[in-house]
């Protein structure tokens, strides 16, 4: 399989889901303008873009959106305004093809007050020839590569420009646990269709579903915006919003459902039957107490449940990681070491559940600890 395709998980926090954080919008030009050669470390070399391919426009266009949504951002937005405003109105080319190439990715409400203000300065000049492209691909079809672990998914647009014969590829990896991104990639060209893909499943969705995914993976993504190892991530978040405000939104994903009780206890009763289950009601810690032992694992349960998209017999190295920081974090050494003593029981019997066996079993419980 390709390495797109195979492409490792990031982990992640239990975040609240929180309301994307808007482009910032030209309407306040407060700042003296600097010189245009003062823009090149965030807006990139003239000479190199005049000649770039679209997508390479778009990356680093969004690239620059990324810098402009962070921390001081939004200063710093006003001051490239200014600058490029300035050019404008002195007939500058620079200023431009600068003020086009933040246009392509940008929301739809700010890329058509670049239009206009491009309009207005009306400066003839050669356009780059990516000018007819970049910002204008149609997103023909959508796919979803889904491991057999769980811990993370991708969603693949295929896309293509006005005219051009060859497609490219925008890609969400997207953690299977929390609905955010692990990782945004862009593709030149499109993952060759590989029949022998092991421990994975390709399936084409609607352009509806993908952006459903994409748009709640989109929904999380200012709690990453201080994370140290989302700096790449944010550089792509206005590039694939871009790619996804042009697709259908008339798919709803699921609600995430609480645990019943009476699911809780088909689970635990399941587990406590099997030969892991005698053996952790054999143990010296519950064999005079069984009762613990049950109520011990329930809450295992509903934890696993909660935390990992209804899916509580999905536990890797990465989700018991997670598990782990929630159930351990702050209980007494006793009350640790009977939950740790849980886990290493259940997770052989969730892993053969899973039809796993043990390919992934020791990796698994070394995560514990």
């Amino acid at each position: 399989m390709n390495d797109r395709a195979a492409r490792r998980s990031g982990g992640g926090r239990v975040t609240p889901k929180a309301t994307r954080r808007a482009a910032p919008t030209p309407t306040d030009t407060g700042p003296r303008p600097v010189p245009i050669e003062t823009l090149q470390s965030l807006l990139g070399d003239l000479d190199e873009l005049r000649n770039s391919d679209p997508l390479a426009i778009e990356i680093r266009a969004s690239f620059a959106w990324g810098l402009m949504q962070r921390d001081s951002g939004l200063e710093l937005f006003r001051v490239v305004l200014a600058t490029l405003t300035d050019g404008l109105r002195r007939g500058s080319p620079d200023a431009r093809d600068y003020l086009r190439m933040l246009a392509t990715v940008a929301e739809t409400g700010v890329a058509k007050q670049f239009a206009q203000l491009l309009r207005q300065a009306a400066i003839v000049t050669l356009p780059p020839r990516w000018v007819n492209s970049a910002g204008r691909a149609v997103v023909e079809q959508a796919y979803m590569y889904e491991y057999e672990l769980g811990d993370t998914y991708t969603v693949n647009l295929i896309c293509r420009y006005p005219g051009a014969e060859g497609r490219h590829e925008i890609v969400a990896f997207i953690d299977g646990s929390l609905g955010w991104f692990a990782d945004i990639g862009a593709f030149g060209e499109v993952s060759p269709i590989d029949g022998d893909l092991v421990d994975v499943r390709r399936r084409e969705i609607s352009l509806a579903e993908a952006r459903a995914h994409i748009d709640r993976a989109l929904g999380f993504a200012p709690a990453l915006l201080d994370h140290p190892d989302t700096r790449k991530i944010v550089a792509r978040l206005r590039l694939i919003a871009h790619y996804v405000e042009s697709l259908p939104d008339d798919f709803e994903l699921a609600e995430r459902q609480p645990l019943t009780d009476d699911e809780r206890d088909i689970i635990v009763d399941s587990f406590l039957d099997s030969p892991e289950g005698h053996r952790l009601l054999e143990s010296p810690e519950f064999v005079d107490d069984h009762r613990a032992a049950r109520e011990l694992v329930g809450k295992f349960v509903v934890t696993a449940h909660n935390l990992l998209n209804g899916k509580p017999l999905r536990l890797t190295a990465q989700s018991i990681g997670l598990l782990s920081v929630v159930l351990l974090s702050g209980e007494s050494d006793d009350d640790v070491a009977l939950m740790r003593l849980v886990m290493r029981l259940f997770i052989p019997y969730a892993h053969e559940r899973n039809g796993w066996g043990d390919r992934h079993l020791a990796d698994t419980l070394v995560a514990i600890d």
